[in-house]
């Protein structure tokens, strides 16, 4: 799937409507694995807590309380938490869980550390801890909640560009237990005077950390060169903080792009200018939602957000980050789905094999050797479901539109066609192993149904 704004090859003429300014943002899920749990022998020690161990919010925010911020006896206890080369110590914020009000965040990083001092779990009834996206009380393994630890502080770049564009952003990292990264390059872009679409196409494509011949410097406390060159050394950081062995690749996900526009233009024909005419896309005029943004799209290409002149840039781009936390649950949903199909398709070519090779009348041994038997990736999609159920209904409105722009139902189609084709397979074994195995897919498919 690609999700490149402006592609390269659209030779069409982007007219004249004028764009104030505009902030983007490049998004990347990674996998540490290729399938979600991560293994403890791949893993340094250090990130045991965070990936291997079914309580890993309540382990590490006591850990991250006690050594990051505080010292004992005047020394400094930050050598037991996770960390990161030349990025610094990873931490909870709930402040960054952008879709609760404060009372609901400070509820949510009181029940993750189990503190016992002035616990507000009485403002909340039984049915209302259930609401929150991204955390169930309810769910006994922590590492399905869509909550994720960062690090510290994120790292600043800054860009020397061939004009008076002014270019600053930050690059986020966040950290999901269930053994997925989240990059996001953030790019502001300002310039005095008013740019057309075409002006800023070219803008655009010097921000894409995936360009190897851009023309811009950029610059960060890890050195200086082209945006690709920082991402690649942040990259290399990381195999070597997190892997026992530092060569073992990461799983690398699409580049998602999501760019927020203050202009004037009629939505309509920001989208006719800004998209490919062949690409189909989820448009909302959002005018009549009492909100700062004008017009919502998402397509493959990416999302793109305007919003009124008349918006302060500050509530524009507070705003636009609550939409990139749906954004970031449909990427990282796509990229679980996406790895759980290569796996199925291993498990049904692994599984056929192993019949056709068979020389001997097969037991429930033998069907039962094989991974495919393992209910925790079903169980954490299903997890996630609930999640975005339990949203509040304009969360899962915004969710929507962006699902079906980014045909994320395709995704999920070709697991059950998949999961199909494991049964077919499965059909042909001997009666007896086809019961067991009936019983077996069954709760699987009811999950992912």
């Amino acid at each position: 799937m690609s999700t490149q704004l402006f592609l390269d090859g659209g030779e069409k003429n982007m007219g004249n409507s004028q764009i104030d300014s505009a902030y983007i943002v490049h998004s990347q899920v990674i996998g540490l694995n290729d399938q979600p749990f991560p293994p403890k022998e791949k893993l340094r020690s250090v990130w045991h807590p965070l990936f291997n161990s079914k309580n890993c919010f309540t382990d590490l925010c006591k850990l991250i309380d006690f050594g990051a911020y505080s010292e004992i006896n005047n020394e400094p206890v930050i050598s037991s938490i996770p960390f990161i080369c030349n990025l610094g110590p990873v931490w909870f914020n709930t402040r960054s869980v952008r879709l609760m009000n404060s009372s609901e965040r400070e509820w949510l990083g009181q029940s993750l550390c189990r503190t016992d001092d002035d616990f507000i779990e009485d403002d909340f009834n039984d049915d209302e801890l259930r609401l929150f996206f991204g955390h169930d009380s309810q769910l006994e393994d922590q590492r399905m909640n869509y909550l994720c630890f960062e690090i510290y502080n994120p790292l600043f770049i800054r860009a020397k560009t061939e004009d008076e564009t002014q270019v600053e952003g930050k690059i986020f990292l966040h950290i999901y237990p269930s053994g997925y990264l989240v990059f996001h390059v953030a790019v502001a872009l300002n310039w005095r005077d008013g740019r057309n679409l075409d002006g800023l196409h070219k803008i655009l494509k010097e921000t894409r950390p995936w360009r190897t011949d851009s023309n811009w410097t950029w610059s960060s406390k890890l050195g200086s060169g082209r945006l690709s060159e920082i991402i690649k050394t942040i990259k290399d950081k990381i195999q070597q903080s997190f892997y026992v062995d530092s060569s073992t690749p990461l799983q690398q996900g699409t580049w998602w792009s999501s760019l927020k526009l203050i202009s004037a233009a009629e939505g309509k024909h920001i989208a006719t200018e800004l998209l490919l005419p062949e690409n189909k896309y989820e448009i909302v005029d959002m005018q009549d939602k009492f909100t700062s943004l004008k017009y919502l799209y998402s397509s493959r290409q990416g999302l793109v957000c305007v919003f009124q002149p008349e918006c302060k840039r500050k509530t524009a781009l507070h705003f636009f980050w609550k939409i990139l936390v749906l954004t970031e649950f449909v990427a990282f949903k796509h990229k679980l789905y996406e790895d759980y199909a290569k796996f199925l398709r291993r498990e049904v070519n692994q599984l056929k094999d192993f019949r056709l090779s068979l020389k001997r009348k097969a037991t429930k041994e033998d069907l039962l050797r094989f991974s495919a038997y393992d209910h925790t990736i079903p169980q954490f999609l299903f997890a996630l479901d609930n999640h975005i159920q339990s949203a509040r209904p304009f969360h899962r409105f915004i969710y929507s539109t962006i699902s079906t722009g980014t045909g994320f139902d395709e995704r999920r189609e070709k697991v059950m066609k998949l999961i199909n084709e494991w049964e077919e397979e499965v059909e042909q074994w001997e009666p007896i192993l086809v019961a067991l195995w009936k019983k077996i897919i069954s709760p699987v498919r009811s999950l992912l149904a």
